[in-house]
């Protein structure tokens, strides 16, 4: 169709799909082949104008299975994207303007009135000048309050840090392997350390790292039957300090030939991984924790995939 022609020019699928930047929705393809149908992803597509998002959805077509048809379907999300990006930035000024605006509107009245004593060369009555004063440095503070939040929450450092110890990482880890239990196929484990040392993180966003590890293993495994073993333990980080290990294992294929730690660009897609981008996200948040990430294929198939936390205590 025209619009097709437009967005991949060109006669066979192969000539549509040959600029490299398409390798990631030629991934998609592949791994449509060994997929339930009909399957679905999401591809970041690098161009001229900036990255493309697209949602993927690939439909084999059951009475034309011998010849391998199936209809691609590409929605450009890109400026839907965009546009929720920008709104919500600009409900977020409104808010800071209107916040910062309010303790500027006394300080200018202050000075006005300390500029009229000057224009008519009158005294200022007993206490005036002390009121205005403090009156100013009350709207000061109240501004540099608000600016100092406005400063954390813009801070990658800003988490809302809570204690862990064995028994709440415990809990953490079965709450989110609760929410894939359901999958018929997929069986999965949790496994923590008893003397798990203690450590602290943003539980909230910890949980979106172990839900991504699930949501990538479950789409590893498909439609076959598979486990997926998530687990805590003790870890020594680079120059030996004392932290803990996150981890999923998964018996799916295992990602494509090359450094398994690429899942964690923004932009690498691979056939069974998707696009990759809430791994990235996975190594930001593994990062603003002080810590970093890791993944590597398992003997036999697989992939183990994690991240590293420091911990509160050395190891004794």
């Amino acid at each position: 169709n025209d619009a097709a022609d437009r967005v991949l020019p060109g006669g066979s699928l192969a000539e549509r799909l040959g600029d490299p930047a398409w390798a990631p929705l030629r991934a998609a393809l592949d791994a449509a082949e060994s997929k339930p149908s009909p399957y679905e992803t999401r591809v970041a597509v690098p161009g001229p104008g900036g990255e493309r998002l697209f949602r993927v959805a690939i439909v084999t077509l059951p009475e034309e299975a011998e010849e391998g048809r199936a209809i691609l379907l590409l929605e450009d999300l890109t400026e839907f994207t965009r546009a929720d990006r920008l709104a919500a930035w600009v409900d977020a000024a409104r808010a800071i303007a209107h916040d910062i605006k309010n303790p500027l509107t006394p300080i200018r009245l202050a000075a006005e009135r300390l500029k009229r004593f000057e224009e008519r060369h009158e005294a200022a009555p007993p206490g005036a000048i002390a009121e205005i004063s403090a009156n100013v440095l009350r709207q000061v503070a109240i501004l540099t309050e608000r600016i100092g939040r406005l400063g954390r929450f813009g801070d990658p450092a800003a988490l809302e840090r809570q204690p862990f110890d064995a028994a709440s990482a415990r809990a953490l880890l079965e709450e989110v392997a609760a929410d894939f239990r359901s999958h018929e196929r997929l069986t999965v484990s949790v496994d923590v350390a008893e003397d798990l040392r203690p450590f602290t993180g943003d539980r909230l966003l910890l949980r979106d790292a172990l839900t991504n590890f699930l949501v990538n293993a479950t789409e590893a495994v498909g439609g076959r039957a598979g486990t997926v073993a998530l687990s805590a333990s003790n870890a020594v980080l680079s120059g030996g300090a004392a932290g803990v290990r996150f981890a999923c294992a998964d018996d799916g294929p295992g990602p494509p030939e090359g450094p398994a730690d690429r899942l964690f660009e923004p932009a690498f897609s691979t056939k069974s991984r998707g696009s990759g981008m809430g791994l990235a996200a996975v190594r930001r948040t593994a990062e603003r924790h002080g810590g970093a990430v890791f993944a590597d294929t398992r003997p036999g198939g697989g992939l183990v995939i994690g991240f590293t936390l420091p911990a509160l205590s050395s190891p004794t």
